[in-house]
């Protein structure tokens, strides 16, 4: 398995764990979004903010992982 930048990754199958439920959180963080938009009327400027930040810290934490575990 190789990280983003194309360095193998050290013990790769430690970090399938980690990388699901990130996936999983990031799934979930969508939907529930999705979900209140309708269900609390939100107006585009509160909601796309939300989804930025949450693609971010699931950016962050996808390279730092990929980062620490590099071989």
């Amino acid at each position: 398995m190789k990280s983003l930048s194309g360095k193998p990754l050290r013990n790769a199958k430690a970090l399938v764990r980690k990388f699901a439920l990130a996936n999983f959180m990031l799934a979930a963080g969508y939907i529930a979004i999705l979900i209140a938009i309708p269900a609390l009327r939100l107006p585009l400027n509160s909601w796309a903010p939300l989804i930025t930040i949450i693609s971010s810290c699931y950016t962050i934490f996808m390279w730092r992982q990929e980062r620490k575990h590099a071989a």
